[in-house]
């Protein structure tokens, strides 16, 4: 899998997004949200599994979870499986690797 450096620090991270805020990353044709929370840095697809809002206008909540934007579906940024009970498929999750290169995401 390739790694893609998305900051070169966590300040510049934490500047860029800053913490209960979200992101959009793109590579190449992929959307990604990027979330930050008190656990750090969370990647999953930008694309709700319910009806296709995009995550990253969504909330970021406590506890490692993010709300869809649209009809409120919760899911886990760390598995993305649904939280809210509707059954919808679990959001894509994509590593974050933080190191003295800066923080990388693994596609």
């Amino acid at each position: 899998m390739a790694k893609y450096l998305l900051f070169p620090s966590q300040a510049a991270a934490k500047e860029r997004v800053p913490l209960f805020q979200t992101a959009l990353i793109r590579a190449g044709k992929l959307e990604i949200c990027l979330a930050h929370t008190p656990e750090g840095f969370f990647a999953v697809s930008n694309e709700c599994t319910h009806q296709r809002a995009s995550m990253h206008k969504g909330k970021v909540l406590p506890e490692c979870k993010i709300q869809c934007p649209w009809h409120g579906y919760t899911f886990s940024l760390k598995t993305g499986e649904d939280l809210s009970g509707n059954d919808c498929p679990a959001l894509k999750t994509y590593p974050i690797h933080v190191s003295e290169k800066g923080i990388e995401i693994e596609l």
